[in-house]
């Protein structure tokens, strides 16, 4: 009998035993090469030269940006001054309802090619007003879903304002803060002055107070109180290889792998090359011209680079375009109507890039993208932190020799935090950013030698130290 109880029990453990050994060796491709005294190096090296990468679909489980262009030209900012008081007008629904009389009713713009000089209209930031403030410059061509003009896609004039001034006028200002121009353009008479200003006056309770100061190139607003945020907790989902392999390579000659290491892969055929970096989590995808391009404008080049993030773009939130600097595109992602910055010394898992070539043709060239997407969030474990008012900010900045004037925009954003637990999970800390020379800058980063070297470079060659 305790012969036999003693063989089930042995019997039993083996059994385990042999299960979490099948368990791990089939979750873990490491393990699996240590067991059979193999190395996936010297594996995909091995490969003869005419090897190619076998597609299989995985795209039914993964559902790309069903974004529309408009979606990604949204504003930064809706800022309402009234009687010596100015507010930010930080509510999704209002800044929704703004949108959807500009979409209904476009602002005319009879004349996009008269450019005048900004600063024949600066009185007019004197009396009540309402400013719809964009974070880059953007073509007036691509904006119809706020303005309407003749031939839109040769409107290259590129704005970053709209001025509404509550005069006795249908007079509105497309402004370019950088270059100091603007162009003059009127409501329909379908939508008055006094109808768009009630529907915000009306509000005034529910919005943020804020003092307006001068910014390098236009009006920062910041809250007259400090602001309570809290922290977001995210596990985190990991897109698959084949994902990307499988549409960059569609319809066209199948990928060879040309390069691999312990961190990264390179597949590539006579016009494509993308490399997927598993240390960083990121993705490259090269794409080489094989005809002489076509002479465009930047409209025409936005609008090719939208079309990656529509097929090659998994975030599951908004994304919104916050800056392009010598053909290279941002798409900065968003939760909750907040874009998301990364801490130094990670990649900038907050954005996606699109390149666009530097010559007439405005063609894509280069795409870049992160690999992680959040896949759960994470309630009762957020951190409640106060952002600094208008005060505060203003005098941490004057301890480090600082002014607000330095800087072209401030905005609140989330900080994705180092600690990721071997890409498991993600945090969003709230902070203040600033945006110095196309780089932003968390308030506690302005300490840091890299936040130095280029303020010093940038205001040396502005003639400021």
């Amino acid at each position: 009998m305790r012969r036999d109880s003693l063989i089930s029990i042995l019997l039993c453990i083996m059994v385990l035993i042999s299960m979490g050994l099948t368990y791990v060796s089939i979750n873990s491709h490491e393990f699996y090469n240590f067991l059979t005294n193999q190395d996936t190096q010297e594996t995909i090296d091995s490969l003869p030269e005419d090897s190619t990468v076998t597609d299989y679909d995985v795209t039914a489980f993964y559902q790309s940006s069903n974004l529309e262009l408009k979606n990604v030209l949204r504003p930064s900012g809706y800022y309402f001054h009234e009687n010596e008081n100015f507010y930010w007008l930080n509510q999704a629904d209002i800044q929704q309802t703004i949108s959807a009389y500009f979409s209904s009713r476009p602002i005319v713009i009879d004349n996009p090619g008269d450019i005048r000089q900004a600063e024949n209209i600066f009185s007019l930031f004197d009396d009540d007003y309402l400013e719809i403030v964009f974070p880059e410059l953007l073509p007036m061509g691509l904006l119809n879903n706020y303005l309407g003009m003749d031939n839109p896609r040769e409107q290259v004039f590129q704005i970053n304002q709209i001025l509404i001034p509550f005069d006795g006028t249908q007079t509105i200002y497309l402004i370019n803060s950088q270059t100091g121009e603007y162009v003059s353009g009127r409501l329909t008479e379908q939508l008055t002055k006094d109808e768009l200003k009630r529907v915000v006056s009306d509000n005034t309770d529910t919005f943020l107070p804020v003092r307006r100061y001068y910014g390098n190139h236009h009006f920062i607003y910041l809250p007259i109180e400090s602001i309570e945020m809290v922290s977001q907790l995210y596990t985190l989902d990991e897109l698959p290889d084949n994902l990307f392999i499988s549409q960059m390579f569609s319809g066209d000659s199948q990928p060879q792998i040309v390069s691999t290491s312990n961190t990264s892969t390179i597949y590539r055929n006579y016009r494509y090359s993308l490399e997927i970096n598993n240390a960083t989590k990121r993705l490259d995808f090269m794409i080489s011209r094989i005809d002489d391009g076509v002479d465009s404008n930047l409209i025409e080049g936005i609008e090719d680079s939208f079309d990656m993030i529509k097929q090659y773009e998994y975030w599951p939130g908004d994304l919104r375009i916050t800056n392009i600097n010598n053909g290279r595109i941002t798409y900065r992602h968003h939760l909750d109507n907040i874009p998301i910055f990364t801490a130094p010394n990670i990649p900038d898992y907050g954005s996606s890039t699109v390149h666009l070539r530097n010559d007439n043709s405005h063609d894509v060239y280069r795409f870049q993208t992160s690999l992680l997407i959040p896949q759960a969030f994470i309630d009762g474990v957020n951190q409640t932190y106060n952002l600094e008012s208008d005060e505060e900010l203003i005098n941490y900045l004057a301890e480090r020799g600082l002014s607000l004037d330095d800087f072209d925009y401030v905005t609140v954003g989330y900080e994705w935090q180092v600690d990721m637990e071997e890409f498991q999970k993600f945090i969003l800390v709230p902070k203040w950013f600033l945006t110095f020379d196309d780089t932003h800058y968390a308030l506690d980063q302005l300490d840091s030698d890299q936040f130095r070297n280029d303020y010093e470079e940038v205001m040396q060659a502005r003639g400021g130290i």
